[in-house]
């Protein structure tokens, strides 16, 4: 019978380890994209919400880069997913390589990322903005396909919200679309750099 008792204690500890091993991983699934890897739109908002509430508290900055492979489905219609799949994939690749421990980012929705930058100068935001795009321009695809990206900055003021801050920034990176792709438009001014 303690046999019975240690051997249910030792059962429960393990079984017990197992679910606690397979929530964390369930976690960790439920924010991020299946395909890249990188956070999904849902982490998204949670974190922009914690980094707008931390900001007005310590007074840091935060910046939000919305950037769109441009062209993207022209890229799925004439190549197909699997290849579009591959593209995007380096693309988001391409851009973790420029960032930073802390920055993040996130996959916002189909070919359109939002990149989280904590505590940067504008002259920072712009310049990864920058090297984002040098990194996408210079990746090489088979069928000779070269890829561009628009790139839309915003900083976040002290009214912000998640909504307003991330509209903000992706009415900048359509106008960088609208106004020649391939460049990025920083909100503060409205027009390309």
């Amino acid at each position: 019978l303690i046999l019975s008792f240690s051997g249910l204690s030792i059962l429960t500890i393990y079984i017990s380890k197992i679910f606690e091993d397979n929530s964390d991983t369930l976690a960790e699934l439920s924010i991020r994209d299946a395909l890249t890897g990188v956070y999904n739109r849902r982490f998204i908002t949670d974190f922009l919400q914690n980094e707008l509430d931390t900001a007005e508290k310590t007074g840091n900055k935060i910046y939000v880069l919305m950037l769109d492979i441009d062209q993207f489905k022209q890229i799925n219609d004439t190549y197909g997913h699997g290849f579009g799949d591959h593209v995007l994939l380096a693309c988001v690749q391409a851009a973790q390589g420029v960032l930073k421990k802390g920055d993040v980012i996130a996959r916002y929705g189909g070919d359109e990322f939002a990149v989280i930058l904590r505590s940067p100068t504008p002259i920072r935001a712009a310049e990864v903005g920058e090297r984002i795009l040098q990194a996408i321009s210079a990746l090489r695809f088979r069928y000779e396909v070269t890829v561009t990206a628009s790139i839309g900055i915003e900083q976040a003021q002290p009214d912000d919200t998640i909504e307003t801050l991330l509209d903000r920034a992706d009415q900048c990176m359509y106008y960088a679309k609208q106004n020649g792709r391939n460049q990025i438009v920083n909100g503060s001014i409205m027009q390309p750099f």
